[in-house]
């Protein structure tokens, strides 16, 4: 591979550009990346140049990239990738540079290295003399026509493989690869793309393909793609694959609904159980009103279903309260099973511990666990101590006073006698229902 050997100064137009457009910045030390152009062999070469303004010795230059069109060589100096801080430039020699694990020397100032052009740096350096293409071979190029930045020695690389790029270009379209064989291989691509080109340059290639594959407005084409992906977890496949989206974008438009309003909407549908198959409950006349309706109709139903769980399942604690009101006893104090789920939020609020929390309640249900209370005689409606009893391990889990507190040696002297007859009974009573 030969290399690039041109003059070494920086062009004029470089500080002329620099001095008209960034003269009065004030970003100290805030690199920034420019190209220039020149022929070399029929080729063209592109300079890339850092500068930056440092406050004390105003503008600084350097050369830190050389390539060419039609050559895999790529050539770097004074150019360095920090994972933080990306791509740093240097513009001195007199001290020793450390950036993460590079550590290099004055000696390698202004020292160029090859490589292939797959390792070359990703930056982005516009081209301020873009003129010098109008004398060369690639003045039909359409490189002038991106609206957006684009490697410009990747794009001629690109145009002399795919010298529709050019048409692409002008187009307002991505220079993709996937594009250019396409419309290679297809005339009806091309007379799609000038047929839609008012609209085709906002969309992704994806989207563009697969408008033409379905003879689509790319703008429809992008609505469907998009509702698709985002409806995939509230629709069936078999209703999302029947929908009309272009119906259903002239919809959208007309009634001016995002996508979160109509997920919103199509929650409530889904909630109230209505057919999505039908168009009234997909395309609603009145979006705005319907809506409204259903969500009011989708809350209500949703307390009213609130309700009846609640009612079920204080029924259901009841229910096993009763069914283990045999274990209740009354000696030197009184040990009650709870009667309702108000009965334990009191019992933890008024002992300040957690047994009106935590999910007690549901762990007597499903009979994993039975709280009881256990009172004085002479006060039997003030809480004093709760006890916690396992029904499958037939022994006590917990038994707390106020503030989580251990109880007096009566109750616990108490507590034990009483653990003996519940066993007793509670043995006789699984034997009469086996």
């Amino acid at each position: 591979m030969e290399e690039f050997f041109v003059e070494e100064e920086i062009p004029y137009s470089i500080y002329k550009y620099i001095h008209l457009n960034y003269g009065d910045f004030n970003l100290n030390l805030k690199t920034r990346f420019l190209s220039y152009l020149e022929n070399y062999n029929g080729e063209i070469l592109q300079r890339v140049f850092a500068f930056r303004n440092n406050k004390k010795k105003g503008i600084e230059i350097t050369e830190v990239i050389r390539r060419c069109s039609n050559n895999n060589l790529y050539m770097v100096k004074n150019l360095y990738f920090v994972n933080v801080a990306g791509y740093i430039a240097v513009y001195e020699s007199k001290n020793i540079y450390r950036y993460g694990v590079i550590r290099w020397s004055k000696e390698d100032f202004d020292k160029w290295y090859t490589s292939d052009k797959k390792d070359k740096c990703n930056l982005f350096a516009p081209v301020i003399n873009i003129e010098l293409l109008q004398n060369t071979k690639y003045k039909y190029c359409g490189y002038n026509s991106l609206s957006y930045g684009y490697d410009i020695i990747d794009y001629l690389e690109l145009y002399n493989k795919y010298p529709g790029v050019e048409f692409l270009s002008k187009m307002g379209l991505y220079p993709s690869v996937m594009l250019l064989k396409k419309c290679e291989k297809d005339k009806l691509f091309c007379k799609y793309l000038i047929k839609n080109k008012e609209n085709v340059f906002k969309y992704n290639v994806q989207t563009v393909v697969y408008a033409f594959n379905h003879n689509l407005r790319p703008e429809d084409a992008h609505f469907e793609l998009y509702i698709r992906k985002e409806l995939k977890d509230y629709l069936d496949k078999n209703i999302l694959n029947n929908i009309n989206f272009v119906k259903m974008h002239k919809y959208f438009e007309e009634n001016n609904i995002s996508i979160y309003l109509y997920k919103d909407y199509l929650e409530a549908i889904i909630y109230l159980k209505l057919d999505l198959t039908q168009s009234k409950n997909l395309y609603p006349h009145d979006f705005k009103r319907m809506h409204d309706l259903r969500i009011d109709e989708c809350d209500s139903a949703k307390a009213e279903e609130e309700i009846e769980s609640k009612r079920k399942f204080y029924s259901d604690f009841k229910k096993v309260s009763n069914k283990y009101k045999f274990l209740e006893y009354k000696k030197d104090y009184m040990l009650e099973i709870a009667p309702s789920v108000m009965s334990l939020k009191k019992e933890g609020r008024e002992l300040k511990h957690c047994v009106g929390k935590l999910g007690y309640d549901k762990k007597m249900i499903d009979e994993k666990s039975l709280i009881f209370f256990i009172r004085k005689l002479d006060n039997l409606k003030k809480p004093f101590v709760t006890l916690e009893y396992s029904l499958s391990e037939h022994k006590i889990l917990q038994i707390y006073g106020y503030d989580d507190t251990d109880p007096e040696e009566s109750v616990i002297k108490f507590a034990k006698h009483w653990l003996k007859i519940a066993n007793r009974r509670l043995s006789k009573f699984e034997k009469k229902v086996a």
